[in-house]
């Protein structure tokens, strides 16, 4: 016989009408599985303890496909994923639907202790895969968790620079999401490429840094020296046209001071006026997006064509002024914005 709870704690937080309940185990397998997996995910080491000893499957899986160990390395149950590993019996890289292990949920949450629990003692495989194409690295390195990335490198050994089915990266994950610490953690490696691009819009980890407005990681890329700043995307799109579109000032600041900081390096130097596709600048996309500092940043630069238009015969300043209408200050942003174009024909 096995009590699940007690009147004063439950071992496994079922409704009320199950904290009473006393059963027969042997004769309740499958309800006896299920409470496995909830006492997995609320860290309950006594009464998984007392399920194992029942004969519980260790390896159950849920509708999803998911383990006991992959709900404790998910919610970061270290004591329930030491006591499963310890049983010999669990598989550490049992796969759930979506082909994501133990491992790659301990990296998407950032539980160091129990990624290393799964590498020392589960001999955990550090590059599985899931459906997507993902390695627990790039979980990491998406989710901005250094310590997990760390030790992913270092005790797992894994693959820097391993492409998921969108053609990213774990450095294309970190420099998307603004994670200056990932992201200098794998530039340090020197196992990756700086300027891979992805397979959907064909952006490199410049563009997407610029694109977010991440300053930090954007200057991190800029200073490895492995980079081409007017890098196109598959929209013909370059890391400043992404950055003035956004208004990131601080972003498009630097990127138009790329050529100072790389002086001797001239494939670096960022060209102001390039377009895409569209034939769209990117003061036309600053212009249309209205971003007034932004416009300013670049006529300020002297290098840009103030008229340039695109492929549908429009300017920056005819964007700027059609675009408005939903702005409190329209009035003061047109006079504003026509007065700086006025100033740089």
């Amino acid at each position: 016989m096995l009590r699940i709870s007690s009147g004063k704690e439950p071992a496994a937080s079922y409704p009320n009408v199950l904290r009473q309940l006393t059963i027969e185990v042997a004769d309740a397998p499958i309800l006896r599985d299920a409470w496995l997996l909830r006492a997995a995910i609320e860290g309950h080491e006594g009464a998984v303890e007392l399920l194992h000893e029942q004969r519980a499957n260790l390896n159950i899986q849920d509708m999803n496909g998911k383990s006991p160990l992959s709900w404790a390395a998910e919610c970061g149950k270290g004591a329930t994923v030491r006591l499963l590993l310890g049983t010999g019996k669990v598989e550490a890289d049992l796969r759930d639907e979506y082909s994501r292990t133990p491992l790659s949920w301990a990296a998407e949450k950032g539980h160091e202790a129990v990624a290393r629990l799964l590498l020392n003692i589960g001999k955990a495989e550090v590059d599985l895969r899931d459906m997507a194409g993902r390695p627990p690295l790039s979980w990491a390195a998406r989710g901005g968790h250094g310590a997990v990335a760390r030790l992913l490198l270092n005790i797992g050994k894994a693959k820097a620079d391993l492409r998921d089915i969108s053609g990213r990266s774990p450095l294309s994950w970190a420099a998307n999401n603004g994670h200056e610490d990932v992201t200098r953690l794998l530039l340090n490696t020197g196992d990756v490429e700086a300027d891979l691009r992805d397979n959907l819009l064909h952006q490199s980890p410049l563009s997407l840094a610029s694109k977010g407005g991440h300053e930090a990681v954007t200057s991190l890329l800029l200073n490895t020296g492995k980079v081409y700043a007017n890098l196109r995307d598959g929209n013909g799109r370059r890391p400043l046209s992404w950055a003035a579109g956004g208004g990131h000032v601080a972003v498009t600041r630097l990127l138009l001071e790329t050529d100072k900081v790389e002086a001797d390096l001239v494939d670096h130097d960022v060209e102001a006026d390039l377009v895409d596709h569209d034939g769209r600048s990117p003061l036309s996309y600053a212009a249309k997006n209205g971003h007034a500092a932004i416009i300013k940043l670049l006529l300020d630069t002297g290098e840009v064509e103030a008229d340039l238009k695109d492929k549908e015969g429009l300017s920056p300043l005819w964007w700027a002024v059609h675009q408005s209408s939903q702005r409190g200050d329209k009035v003061e942003y047109v006079a504003g914005v026509e007065e700086m174009f006025q100033k740089w024909r």
